[in-house]
């Protein structure tokens, strides 16, 4: 479901919740990142493989996993084996650099990594987002922890020209954007 608040729907495409309580499941999911960054947070997971491919393993007390998914040039492929409890966090092109602290590719050096620039705040939040049975309070949960980690561009052209590239219903020239 996408934020509720108006302001962050500009930055964030949605929130996502898979669940699969069934001990046996085994799963695959493949996927085009395309332009979306994604952070994928598991409960009780751990991840193995590298490159395209990954296995998410559900492992009892493991306590909480993210994965940031981006820069993807081809397809990639996710195993799941066990239990599935995850929640995603899928960002407009640019987005997430309105949420973290330093350039995206400096996170992001492969198709995923684990994405640790939370941990402090997810140590708390998370248990609680989890506990959480109604996906709108859920939605709220992460609308306020967003809300509260944003942070604008230093420069207002760039702000102006990311602003008009989401925005624009057709592919936006780069030179129409420059003259702006």
């Amino acid at each position: 479901m996408p934020p509720k608040d108006p302001f962050l729907r500009k930055y964030i495409k949605g929130y996502y919740v898979h669940t699969c309580p069934d001990i046996d499941f085994h799963g695959k999911v493949t996927f085009y990142q395309n332009i979306t960054t994604t952070i994928s947070i598991y409960k009780d997971s751990v991840v193995s493989g590298s490159g395209r491919y990954r296995t998410q393993t559900y492992q009892e007390n493991a306590g909480y996993l993210s994965i940031l998914a981006g820069k993807v040039d081809r397809y990639q492929e996710v195993t799941f084996i066990g239990p599935l409890d995850r929640l995603a966090i899928v960002f407009y092109p640019t987005g997430i650099n309105h949420f973290i602290n330093q350039p995206l590719g400096e996170l992001l050096e492969e198709n995923f990594v684990t994405f640790t620039h939370y941990d402090h705040y997810f140590q708390t939040f998370l248990p609680k987002v989890y506990a959480e049975d109604s996906l709108e309070i859920k939605r709220d949960m992460l609308d306020t922890f967003f809300l509260e980690k944003f942070k604008p561009f230093p420069d207002e052209r760039v702000q102006h020209a990311v602003g008009k590239l989401i925005e624009s219903p057709t592919k936006a020239r780069v030179q129409e954007i420059a003259v702006e």
